[in-house]
């Protein structure tokens, strides 16, 4: 068995080797290894996913190659958003609220829809 996996970015198409007790973590985190193949998704993107950019806006910016980027279903697309949204509810938004009233009105939107 090898000690080293390949994960590939479901947005962004780039590819990550990862150590076998990385992998297996991100497994159990996922729920599968389907799960994780099909969902996983790497920093870059999730930091510009969380500013607000979809994933085809963040395939645009970067001028990727659609025809070697993976496909991604509705319910994949929907799972990765929403486990961000869930990301970003959690955030210690104290510091948040005090420097930006616009981020304190979308933060409080999102726990109100949760």
């Amino acid at each position: 068995m090898s000690n080293y996996f390949k994960l590939t970015c479901n947005v962004t198409g780039r590819d990550l080797t990862v150590h076998n007790d990385y992998f297996q973590k991100k497994i159990v985190e996922y729920g599968s290894e389907e799960l994780l193949r099909t969902r996983y998704v790497c920093k870059y993107a999730k930091n510009l996913l969380k500013k607000g950019y979809d994933i085809q806006e963040i395939r645009n910016m970067l001028k990727l190659d659609k025809t070697k980027l993976p496909k991604i279903s509705k319910d994949d697309m929907n799972a990765i958003t929403k486990s961000l949204a869930s990301t970003i509810i959690n955030l210690d938004n104290f510091s948040i609220k005090k420097s930006d009233p616009d981020v304190e009105i979308l933060i409080n939107n999102l726990i109100s829809q949760k």
